[in-house]
This record gives structure tokens, C-alpha cells and sequence, in this order.
């Protein structure tokens, strides 16, 4: 092994180990460890990819992985930002004019549209800003070893769902009678996102880990874990959003990958059917919430009636530009309609922030990168962004994601694995398939 390959092992060791420092910091709320954990990541300032386990997994938990009420993917954010202007800086990267002048549209659109806004608030442009610097400085980098890179992001993934249950397990007595969730203040919905993507994550994992039985047996299992946990939490949009994804992704694979899939069915159904049967056992005024039947009573806890109230309200007062860019916006107009809540939902939500123009401007930036992702779908590592992006969006039928950060660091890891699949660089197909399939 190379001097290179041998300090991109152990930092990536060291990457995830960031990552286990900032579960037990907030298992054990823990001042020291979220000092060694901001100390640890400024210590990457001159690798800035090796932070981006712990930022994606901070990012997921906003309103619970925080620091004195600042959000821990805030400030960690803020490190790889300047871990990656240093490296664009040392390394003198060409940059793509075409990706600057496109985020550059959306930071002026989005200040016009905040300045303008019913609220006034800058809250969500300051975050967002944030977010797009993320997203032009990610999909610079080329020559990135992208076997790595997915294999630290899917590691740290399962790690952090087995470190969830060990928290639950330690902070819940009675989780059968209550919905899950980190604490009374925090959102059970957003726990539930988070519990979605890092599955997503870790089903991207089957793909990549090629013929290895025992990783993908491991990886089978803390999937059904986190399903478990998405089950106590009582949100139906998230489970069914991770459910499809991978219905979605398993039946385009089976069609290449016939007999790789088909030889672990019977693993997963037995599983499957201990899952279930594990699950039965729980209250059943928890599982009622999943039946038609409840979600055709309260419909959608409220959202379709939000829908029918706040679309009309739009096309009428902010067809064009909508009430302003943010959440803020959003949830001003909601309780200015007598409503509790906004919409729930990712394009409905968008038109009620930007109106027609935003909503156009946005989905044709979404479009072009959708249908490269899926131009280079075969590649097993671009499962990564696509598993993230793809239940981010399912999920947005009943959630609010598309200002969150989950969603557009999926569009950032989109570009920087775009950039740098094996045939950008004409890697041979026996490299690539030698490294696929060799873990970290």
C-alpha cells in the first residue's frame, strides 16, 4: 500500500470517529466532547472531504445536534468552507463558470426574494447562503477517490443508527406508548427524515460492497433497525418515502444484477417477517397511524386540508413570486389563515415561498441534475446522492425538505460524484470494478 492510500485509511478512520464523538456528545451532552469534536474537525482544514461524514450526519439533526443553540452543521460547515477554499487556493482548481453563474442566480433571487418577503426575515437566506457556497465548493474538487469517500459516508451512516438505538435504549422506558423522539422540544417528524436518509445511505451499501455477503448481511440489518425506529416514531410520510426508494432502486438493479439481488430475497423476507412480527407487538394505537383508514380520517394529520386552504390563497396574492423566500413566509401565511401548520409538501411549499417564477427556476436546476445522475446510475457510488435526493423528494410529498440542508448537501455530493466517476478520468473498467468492491 502506497504513502497516499495509507493516510486516506486512517484519515478516514479518523473521519468517522468524528462522527461517533458527535453522537456520544449528545447522548451524554457533553460540553468536552463537542470541543474535541469542533477541535478535531479544524484539524481537517487541509482535507476538507474527510469532514463530510460528520457534516452531512450534523446536518440531518438540526434541532437536535446542537451547541448552545447554534446548529453543530453550522459551525462545522463553516470549517469546510474554508478547508475547501484553502485546497481551491493550494491546488489552483480551474473553476466551472457555468455552476458559479447558476448559484449565483439563486443567492440573488432568494435576497430579492427575502427582501421583498411578508416577513422581512433573513433567517432562511443566511442558512441557505451557507448551503450553495457548500454546493460550488463540493463540485470543484476532481481526482477525489470516490470508493472512499462513499465507503466513510456509509460507515459513519450504520454507525449512527446503531449509536440511535444504544441512545433510545439508554433515555426510553416505555417506547411503545409514546412516539420516538430525542427530547419533548425536538421535531419527531425531522427524527424520522434523519432515520430515512442515513438508510438510504446504508442501502446505497449493498450495491457498492459487490459480492460480500457478510458487509451486505450487516448492512440488511441495520437497515431493518432503522426501519424499526421510523416505525416508533409514527411518521408515515418518512417510512414511505425509504420504503419506495428502495422498491424504486432494488426493481432497476434486478433488471442488471438479476441473480447478485435475487440471492439475498429470502434473507430479507425472513427479516422481514421478524421485523414485522417484533413490530405487531408494539401499542397498537402507534401502528393505527399507518392504516388508510387514519390517514384517510385525519388527512395527513391536516395537509391536505393546509393544501386546499394556502394553493388558492397563493394563486391569488403571489402567483408569480409567492410571499417571500423561507420557511418564516410560509408559516406566516398559514397562521394568518387560521392554519397550524404550512403545507407539508416540497413543490407546494416552494410555490407558496417563490410563486411561478421560483418554482420554474428551481425544478429546471433540479431537472439537469436529476438526469445526469441518472445518465451514470450503473456506477454503484452515485447510489449515494441518488438514494439521499430520491427520498428526500418522497418525502416532500408530506414534509417540508426543500430548504433542508439533507436535501441540498444531496445536491452537492451529486455534483462531486459527477465529477469524478471512473469514466470523467477513462478509468478501465477492471480498476473500477477492482476498487468498487475493496473496503476501506
Amino acid at each position: 500500500m502506497n504513502t497516499l492510500k495509507l493516510k486516506e485509511r486512517y484519515l478516514s478512520i479518523y473521519s468517522v470517529m468524528l462522527v461517533v464523538i458527535l453522537m456520544l456528545s449528545q447522548i451524554n451532552d457533553s460540553t468536552l466532547l463537542i470541543s474535541v469534536l469542533f477541535i478535531g474537525t479544524a484539524l481537517l482544514l487541509f482535507n476538507p472531504l474527510f469532514m463530510l461524514p460528520v457534516f452531512l450526519i450534523s446536518s440531518l439533526g438540526n434541532n437536535f445536534f446542537a451547541y448552545d443553540g447554534v446548529s453543530i452543521s453550522r459551525i462545522v460547515g463553516f470549517m469546510l468552507i474554508v478547508g475547501c477554499l484553502m485546497t481551491q487556493i493550494r491546488e489552483g482548481t480551474l473553476i466551472k463558470k457555468r455552476m458559479v453563474l447558476t448559484l449565483l442566480v439563486f443567492l440573488i433571487y432568494s435576497f430579492i426574494s427575502s427582501t421583498f418577503s411578508i416577513t422581512g426575515s433573513f433567517y432562511s437566506f443566511v442558512g441557505f447562503s451557507q448551503i450553495l457556497i457548500i454546493v460550488f465548493f463540493l463540485g470543484q474538487f476532481r481526482n477525489v477517490d470516490l470508493n472512499n469517500l462513499s465507503w466513510m459516508i456509509i460507515t459513519a451512516s450504520s454507525i449512527t443508527i446503531i449509536l440511535f438505538l444504544f441512545w433510545f435504549k439508554e433515555n426510553f422506558i416505555e417506547l411503545s406508548v409514546q412516539r420516538l423522539s430525542v427530547s419533548e422540544g425536538s421535531s419527531i417528524n425531522r427524527l424520522a427524515t434523519m432515520f430515512a436518509q442515513l438508510i438510504a445511505i446504508v442501502f446505497a451499501g449493498l450495491f457498492i460492497s459487490g459480492k460480500s455477503k457478510l458487509t451486505n448481511i450487516i448492512f440488511v440489518s441495520i437497515m431493518l433497525l432503522g426501519l424499526s425506529m421510523i416505525v416508533l416514531t409514527g411518521t408515515r410520510s418518512a417510512l414511505i418515502a425509504i420504503i419506495v426508494s428502495i422498491v424504486i432502486i432494488t426493481f432497476y438493479y434486478l433488471k442488471k444484477f438479476t441473480m447478485r439481488i435475487a440471492i439475498y430475497l429470502p434473507l430479507i423476507f425472513l427479516l422481514g417477517y421478524l421485523f414485522v412480527n417484533q413490530i405487531e407487538q408494539l401499542d397498537s394505537s402507534l401502528l393505527e397511524r399507518f392504516t388508510v383508514d387514519k390517514l384517510q380520517d385525519d388527512g395527513g394529520s391536516g395537509r391536505l386540508n393546509n393544501w386546499k386552504t394556502l394553493v388558492p390563497k397563493t394563486i391569488e396574492d403571489g402567483l408569480f413570486f409567492g410571499f417571500g423566500f423561507g420557511a418564516e413566509n410560509s408559516y406566516y401565511i398559514a397562521n394568518l389563515n387560521g392554519l397550524r401548520y404550512s403545507a407539508h409538501n416540497f413543490l407546494i411549499d416552494m410555490f407558496i415561498q417563490m410563486g411561478l417564477t421560483g418554482l420554474i427556476l428551481f425544478l429546471t436546476y433540479f431537472y439537469s441534475l436529476a438526469k445526469k445522475l441518472v445518465k451514470s446510475i450503473d456506477n454503484p457510488h452515485i447510489l449515494v446522492p441518488v438514494m439521499i435526493l430520491l427520498t428526500g423528494v418522497l418525502n416532500g410529498v408530506g414534509e417540508t425538505v426543500f430548504l433542508e440542508k439533507f436535501f441540498w448537501n444531496g445536491i452537492a455530493l451529486g455534483w462531486l460524484y459527477l465529477n469524478n466517476v471512473p469514466n470523467t478520468f477513462k478509468m478501465s473498467k477492471q480498476t473500477y470494478k477492482r476498487e468498487a468492491h475493496e473496503p476501506v
